[in-house]
């Protein structure tokens, strides 16, 4: 009887923590008046924005277009003990009609970095765990895979990059393309240390069609 009950709850937590990844992230248009119960769901925090937030011509495709039809986001800190920096969930939508275009997840630390030395402990405390920014990327790597599939560009390699005036920085992507939706993720990973750095790990959803 104890060996039943202890395999009952082994299936138990593996449900539960199979369904918390597989609806971590949205693959389908979220109405907008669904975002609110989404974020509560997950005990989120409503950021406040005290500044306009675009995205660039290039970060989306249309982007260019885009952009000048988009609202002020709606941005959320969802609590995560697990990793930190914890996540930062960020839906992009038409001022027009409330359609959701883009959702981002971003685990980075200058999320909250207030002041330069805030960006000086950043630094300090980051630069030591690329093995725990790797592993969270194979956890979201393997989170996205499974719903979608192996990704259309990419597989998540580590590639070295330089630019003079950045130093050195690992990169690692995927990407999954289909009429349904898109999704590409990334972490970027200084490598110098004399540098602020940049220690990021993004996942970002969007959906072609903007009118």
């Amino acid at each position: 009887m104890l060996n039943i009950f202890i395999i009952g709850v082994l299936n138990l937590l593996t449900n539960v923590r199979t369904f918390s990844q597989s609806n971590f992230f949205q693959f389908n248009t979220p109405l907008f008046n669904q975002i609110l119960s989404v974020e509560n769901n997950f005990k989120s925090g409503l950021k406040p924005i005290s500044h306009k937030v675009y995205i660039s011509d290039d970060y989306i495709p249309n982007g260019k277009e885009l952009k000048n039809l988009l609202a002020q986001p709606l941005i959320f800190n969802r609590p995560d003990t697990s990793f930190i920096p914890s996540p930062e969930v960020s839906y992009y939508f038409l001022s027009i009609d409330s359609t959701v275009k883009l959702i981002e997840y971003t685990w980075d630390t200058r999320n909250s970095i207030k002041n330069l030395n805030d960006l000086t402990k950043q630094r300090n405390s980051q630069s030591n765990r690329e093995v725990d920014y790797n592993k969270k990327f194979d956890e979201i790597l393997s989170a996205i895979t499974e719903p979608l599939g192996k990704p259309t560009k990419g597989k998540g390699e580590t590639v070295e990059k330089e630019e003079e005036g950045y130093g050195k920085w690992m990169e690692r992507r995927a990407e999954w393309h289909s009429k349904k939706v898109n999704v590409e993720l990334f972490m970027i990973w200084t490598v110098s240390t004399k540098s602020i750095g940049t220690y990021k790990i993004r996942a970002k959803i969007y959906w072609d069609s903007y009118l």
